[in-house]
Order: structure tokens, then sequence, then C-alpha cells
């Protein structure tokens, strides 16, 4: 699958938009706000399924200079808590979580101007669009994150793959334990 990303740059969030197949929103709700259905999946069998099938495309992101506080109002905005952190380059340098925002801001009586690379989580753990996503669960459960930031055949950021993208093509079973081994940890993206 090929993505083509243009994105514009709004005093450092960056708005990347990914053309191809229909995009679902954080926990897996769809632009138009609604849950996907089954169809829009292109369901197979759970070992049939790459990281590219379930993976939300259209992902906003910041860059390293963007604020805290416009961090905090694309949170919101787009109903997410986890933001990738993009280089000019395209390379995914970090990640910002809405618990990144309150412990390395508010917390930490800083002001809303930090720029989101003094709070970010560096060098996240990624998955590729071609990889089965039983190997995303896995390094998901390992590394106990609720998120997994989705890299292109470029290197470049493809998508997002969360507990609630799974939880729509898994077995109650499979989810429960993933979510149960995520939990054991804080969840956020190392």
């Amino acid at each position: 699958m090929a993505n083509q990303n243009k994105g514009s740059v709004d005093q450092g969030v960056m708005k990347r938009e990914t053309a191809g197949k229909g995009s679902l929103g954080a926990g897996g709700v769809s632009a138009s706000g609604t849950a996907p259905e089954a169809d829009e999946l292109e369901l197979g069998s759970e070992d049939d399924l790459r990281v590219e099938d379930v993976m939300t495309e259209d992902v906003a992101t910041l860059t390293p200079l963007c604020n805290a506080k416009k961090a905090a109002v694309l949170m919101r905005d787009r109903d997410v808590g986890f933001l990738p952190v993009v280089a000019e380059d395209g390379r995914v340098v970090g990640v910002v979580t809405d618990r990144d925002l309150v412990l390395g801001v508010l917390a930490s009586d800083r002001p809303a101007s930090t720029p989101a690379k003094d709070v970010m989580t560096p060098d996240p753990v990624t998955c590729t669009v071609g990889d089965d996503l039983q190997e995303c669960e896995r390094l998901m459960s390992e590394n106990q994150i609720n998120r997994m930031v989705v890299l292109g055949e470029d290197g470049k950021l493809a998508g997002v793959v969360s507990l609630a993208d799974l939880a729509l093509v898994e077995t109650d079973h499979a989810v429960g334990d993933l979510v149960a081994d995520v939990r054991l940890g804080d969840g956020d993206a190392r």
C-alpha cells in the first residue's frame, strides 16, 4: 500500500493527511465521527491482518518546537491523548501524551510555552505498515504501550495503532489479554 502524505505546518502543529483507503480517527472512529462498519476494515482472519489494515491514517502531529499549549489544544480538538512528534525531514522523533503534558508541564510548574521536544518521549517504539498485526500486539504488550507509531516503507509516519483499533478486529479474549499486559505498566509510549 503506497501512502501519499501531504501536510502543512501551522505554528508548530503539523496537519498530516494521508491519501488512500478511508481512514479511521482516534479510537476507531471515522472522520465523520461514527463507528466504522465492519466492511470498512476489509477483515480476513486475524492471522492474515497486517498493521496497515487496522491503523489510523489521519494522524495529527507536532513539530519539536510546538508548545505544550498548542499540543493540549490539538489533543482536545482531535479527541486524542497521543501525538507523534515529527522532524522537518519526516522522521518520528518522539511522542507527546496527555500524561507527558500533565507531568512534564503542569505538575512541574513549567510554562505552557514549553516546546514538545522538552516533554516528549523520545525514540518511540514503532512498527511498519507491512508488519503482521500479531507482531504489533506483541510489541505493545512487551513495551506496555497503548498506542504504536506505524512507519511506512520510507521510514516516515504512516499512522498509529491503538488498543481501540485492535479491539475492532480481535477477539474479546485477545484484547483483554493485551490490555492486561499493557496495564501492568503505565501505558505510555517508550
